[in-house]
């Protein structure tokens, strides 16, 4: 009987140490299973953070695309719709507004240029200036207070207004100008 209970207490402390490798082999099963889902999660949020970065590249990509593209189409329907305005009347107005602002143009200039040297002083127009020849040359001698020579040179791709060229400095009061700058603030 003595044999019995000695044998039942050896398979009881058996049935323990099983009992207890198992929920060890358990406990580490689950904790190497846990490492393997948080290793993953990692992976997956770098995954995810590379095509994030990746899908806000081609966003912008294709936001500069359509943005290059209206700006295109919006400058395209302006020339065309200019073009089919009468525009000696629209170069007439604009030089009108150009020959009113001269003076203060000129007299941004006065500080850069030597008042004994004559200056050369080309007009680019889109059509004829003879008058307004005139009126700038007697600004710009006022402004300058210089002697000043006058080259007259057509150009139509301006569209309507002129633009004078002074040593190397542009005043720009053509069209083509206006447009211009229109393109480079919507870009």
């Amino acid at each position: 009987m003595k044999l019995a209970l000695t044998y039942e207490e050896k398979l009881k402390d058996l049935e323990s140490k099983k009992e207890e490798i198992i929920e060890n082999k358990l406990k580490e099963a689950e904790e190497e299973a846990q490492k393997i889902i948080e290793g993953a999660k990692r992976e997956a949020e770098k995954i995810f953070e590379k095509e994030r970065a990746l899908l806000q590249r081609e966003i912008e990509k294709s936001e500069n695309i359509l943005r290059e593209k209206t700006l295109a189409l919006l400058m395209d329907f302006l020339e065309k719709f200019l073009k089919e305005l009468p525009l000696e009347d629209l170069h007439q107005i604009l030089s009108e507004r150009a020959l009113k602002t001269l003076p203060q143009e000129f007299e941004k200039l006065n500080l850069f240029f030597d008042p004994n040297k004559p200056c050369s002083v080309e007009i680019v127009s889109a059509f004829s200036l003879s008058q307004v020849k005139d009126k700038v040359q007697t600004i710009l001698e006022e402004k300058l207070q210089r002697k000043s020579e006058i080259f007259i040179i057509n150009d139509p791709s301006l569209l309507a207004g002129f633009k004078i060229k002074i040593e190397g400095y542009i005043i720009d009061f053509s069209l083509q100008g206006q447009l211009n700058k229109i393109r480079k603030s919507l870009e």
